[in-house]
């Protein structure tokens, strides 16, 4: 049963910027159900489409946005991460989105606002549309995730400062997990200690051999210089993070956990560069998995 897959993960989009049409979205749900979790939401029915086309499903993209997918989580309210959300809303079905109060905020604030788009949401700006209920991650607590067998439980990231993110913890029926990042820095370079937090709070799932996959970001290649980071993970960092979790797990229950990489920025030849700079974590016998638009992903 150990190898048993417990969870399927849909990357509809997988860069961190520039093309539209495959920006942060992933689609998490258990092996045997069509019900997804939305990680994020950068790009949506282009997604689907894509994942329709390359894994030859017929489907309308549409009814697959309205019916399959049950909710979101936005880990921040940057474009990248939400865009897909804010031009799909109004083809929508009615659905929660599960964040932090710092998501909610910027929602109300500046994109449900009607200066930018009516306000599809249950608070905010009036005349209130409600289509979407906000429903509020506290950290550390477990939320139930509607119309899926999920819980979730948030924790706060650093992203440059004052620009927060978070990560997702996510709990299905068997007692499996899977930890999804937002974008993040490390805490070296953020003058935090919340990825510290996070390893310290998942390392006994990762003894269990429980926790099955971890999606990470990795932004930049290595030549990228710390002062023009902002926020994100480059692979010598990365590596760096890693090795603090390893020491509150050991290297043998590292080696059972998936380790997925996300939100790389799109520059010529940075996909080989950054596989070759994370080459020492593959030799420790770490799984290292580069998430690529529609392709799917076993955990």
């Amino acid at each position: 049963i150990a190898f048993a897959q417990s969870f399927k993960l849909i990357p509809l989009g997988v860069s961190g910027g520039v093309d539209e049409s495959n920006l942060s979205a992933y689609l998490v749900s258990e092996p045997d159900s069509d019900n997804y979790l939305c990680l994020d939401a950068g790009t949506l029915y282009s997604g689907i489409k894509n994942y329709f086309h390359k894994n030859q499903i017929e489907g309308n993209p549409s009814d697959f946005l309205k019916n399959n997918i049950k909710a979101y989580f936005i880990s921040h309210p940057h474009f990248d991460h939400s865009s897909g959300l804010i031009i799909n809303s109004p083809e929508d079905s009615k659905k929660n989105i599960y964040a932090a109060d710092f998501v909610m905020e910027a929602f109300k604030k500046h994109i449900f606002s009607w200066d930018t788009w009516a306000n599809f949401a249950n608070e905010g700006d009036e005349p209130r549309i409600g289509k979407y209920q906000y429903r509020y991650l506290a950290e550390n607590e477990w939320t139930s995730v509607e119309n899926t067998n999920f819980q979730i439980q948030m924790s706060y990231l650093s992203h440059t400062g004052k620009n927060k993110s978070s990560a997702a913890l996510i709990r299905n029926s068997q007692e499996h997990y899977f930890l999804y990042l937002g974008d993040t820095g490390a805490d070296e370079i953020e003058k935090t200690n919340q990825l510290e937090d996070l390893w310290k709070k998942i390392a006994p799932l990762v003894k269990n051999k429980q926790l099955k996959g971890i999606a990470i970001e990795c932004s930049y290649a290595n030549e990228q210089p710390d002062s023009k980071l902002y926020g994100h993970l480059k692979p010598s960092l990365l590596m760096k993070e890693l090795e603090k979790l390893e020491r509150y797990t050991g290297l043998q229950a590292l080696k059972e956990v998936k380790i997925i990489i996300t939100h790389i920025k799109p520059k010529e030849g940075v996909l080989n560069t950054i596989e070759q700079e994370l080459l020492p974590l593959r030799k420790k016998g770490i799984k290292i998995v580069v998430a690529e638009q529609g392709k799917v992903i076993k955990i």
